[in-house]
């Protein structure tokens, strides 16, 4: 039985000029994630390429740096983990700081390996909306799957999660089991950005960067004048630059502008 967690969320916005301050009289909140992972897609009604396992060890440096949360596996992960419906059992995802998912994917969706509801995938275009509507809590979105952030469909991921950061790639990447907690870990001393470019571009064992990770910023133009605070927050974020986090999310409604950065080695998507 699935325990559902509810965490205040809680950004960086000390690291960027036009961020909110924080509130003096609230206590601030260690960070939270949510981690759905797909690896079994054979004969649950979602057929595609069984995958090896990326996040036992991801959630288990995020526990160790004092995040909490849950890691759900093949049938403990729901595509509507991910939806905005408005019901209370729907958009788990949504209540953390961190929401992970991986598995399969293509440009601009997401694939499960087991059927719930008749789902296999969802979409950012039509199904999600992370950190608005209902919960809103999540700031950082990561995409261990194919083509999810693929350069060419921005519409499909840029104009309906309202997050601070999403992580993913512009191709068909290999990822090695420990890859995702090698990129947090990395975060102590580089950037996100930074981070996950480099440590996610690799395609393990090989050593010939075939992977092309995307890392995608946005920022409320309310609190930014221009797109300079989008770039601001791009390259200077980090997952692990302090256990607790001051209070930000993005607006639900309004303008808001986007940056992005791929290290663009091959798109086979």
């Amino acid at each position: 039985m699935r325990h559902q967690y509810w965490a205040r969320l809680i950004g960086l916005a000390t690291l960027v000029l036009w961020t909110k301050s924080a509130d003096a009289t609230t206590p601030p909140h260690p960070p939270t994630f949510y981690i759905g992972e797909s690896t079994d897609f054979t004969g649950n009604g979602c057929e595609n390429t069984d995958l090896n396992t990326v996040t036992r060890t991801l959630a288990s440096e995020l526990r160790n740096q004092s995040w909490t949360g849950s890691r759900f596996v093949n049938a403990g992960t729901f595509p509507d983990d991910f939806d905005d419906t408005g019901l209370t059992w729907s958009e788990f995802a949504d209540r953390s700081t961190l929401a992970v998912y991986a598995g399969h994917g293509n440009i601009g969706s997401l694939q499960w390996g087991f059927m719930r509801n008749g789902l296999c995938n969802r979409t950012f275009q039509s199904d999600t909306r992370l950190g608005h509507l209902t919960d809103g809590q999540a700031q950082f979105g990561m995409y261990l799957t194919s083509c999810t952030l693929d350069n060419d469909a921005n519409q499909f991921y840029n104009f309906q999660d309202r997050v601070l950061q999403k992580f993913g790639y512009h191709n068909s990447p290999t990822i090695a089991d420990n890859q995702p907690r090698d990129f947090f870990k990395a975060t102590r001393g580089r950037s996100n950005r930074n981070a996950w470019l480099d440590e996610m571009n690799d395609r393990p064992g090989w050593f010939n960067d075939d992977n092309s990770p995307r890392i995608v910023s946005f920022i409320d133009q309310a609190q930014s004048p221009s797109v300079l605070g989008c770039w601001l927050r791009h390259n200077i974020l980090r997952l692990r630059a302090s256990s607790t986090y001051v209070a930000e999310t993005m607006a639900d409604t309004g303008a808001f502008w986007w940056c992005a950065t791929t290290r663009d080695e091959q798109d086979d998507c």
